[in-house]
C-alpha cells in the first residue's frame, strides 16, 4: 500500500496533472501517508487498544462508581494487547468471542429482535461518547464497519465487541470541550441560538440556503 500511494504521489505531481486539480494533492497524500502509516505499526495500534480497553473497563460516572466497579462488565468488550508479544510487525491480543455484524445480517433466520439491535447501538454510543469525552483514549474509533463490530449475546441482553484499532484519531482536549458544548446544548432548552453559538465554536460556517447547509472554514 505504500509503494502504491507513492506512485499515486508521483502522478499527481506531473505538471499536467497538478495544473488541472482544483485541490491541494499534497496536503491529502500527507495525511493519508502518516494515518497508513501508523496502522501499519503494531506497538502503535497495541497501545490505541490498550487505552481504549481501559477506558471502557471502569463503569461511567454516577453515584457509587466504587461499589459497580467490582462488579461491571463493559458491554462493549475491546481485546488487550498481549505484553511482550507485540512488535511493530507482529500484535498478539485477547480473543474476543462473537459474531460479525455484516455475517449476522446476511444469516437467515439470524437477526435479533429490535429491542436488541436498539441496545446494541445505545451500548455503542455510550461507548464511543466516553472514549471521545473521557480521558485515556481521548480519540475515535475511525473504522467501526460491520466487519469490525461483533454482536455477543449473553444472558438477559447483548454486548458488542469492537475490534481493529489500526485506525484511531486522537482529538485534542480543547476541540474535545467544543464538541461537548454542541452535545450540552442540543439537550438543553435554550433553543436553536445556543446549538448555532456552539456549533461556530468549531469554526463551522452556516450559510443562509434552503437546504441549510453548513461549511466549514
Amino acid at each position: 500500500m505504500l509503494r502504491d500511494l507513492k506512485n499515486i504521489r508521483s502522478f499527481l505531481s506531473s505538471r499536467i496533472v497538478r495544473g488541472s486539480l482544483a485541490w491541494d494533492a499534497d496536503a491529502i497524500l500527507d495525511q493519508i501517508d502518516g494515518e497508513t502509516a501508523g496502522e501499519f505499526d503494531f506497538t502503535a495500534e497495541a497501545a490505541r487498544m490498550d487505552a481504549a480497553a481501559a477506558t471502557l473497563a471502569k463503569p461511567p460516572p454516577g453515584r457509587l462508581r466504587f461499589l459497580r466497579r467490582l462488579f461491571y462488565t463493559p458491554p462493549v468488550a475491546v481485546p488487550r494487547a498481549r505484553a511482550g508479544l507485540v512488535t511493530k510487525r507482529l500484535l498478539v491480543m485477547d480473543f474476543v468471542s462473537g459474531i460479525q455484524l455484516s455475517r449476522l445480517a446476511g444469516e437467515a433466520g439470524a437477526k435479533g429482535s429490535d429491542a436488541e439491535a436498539k441496545m446494541l447501538f445505545e451500548h455503542l454510543g455510550d461507548a464511543f461518547g466516553r472514549l471521545l469525552f473521557e480521558d485515556g483514549f481521548a480519540g475515535v474509533h475511525a473504522d467501526p464497519h460491520p466487519g469490525n463490530l461483533l454482536v455477543r449475546r449473553r444472558g438477559l441482553g447483548a454486548g458488542v465487541g469492537l475490534v481493529d484499532w489500526g485506525q484511531t484519531k486522537g482529538v485534542s482536549l480543547g476541540l474535545r470541550l467544543r464538541l461537548a458544548r454542541v452535545v450540552a446544548a442540543l439537550g438543553a432548552p435554550g433553543g436553536a441560538d445556543d446549538v448555532r453559538a456552539a456549533i461556530e465554536q468549531l469554526r463551522v460556517e452556516f450559510q443562509a440556503t434552503p437546504s441549510c447547509s453548513m461549511a466549514a472554514r
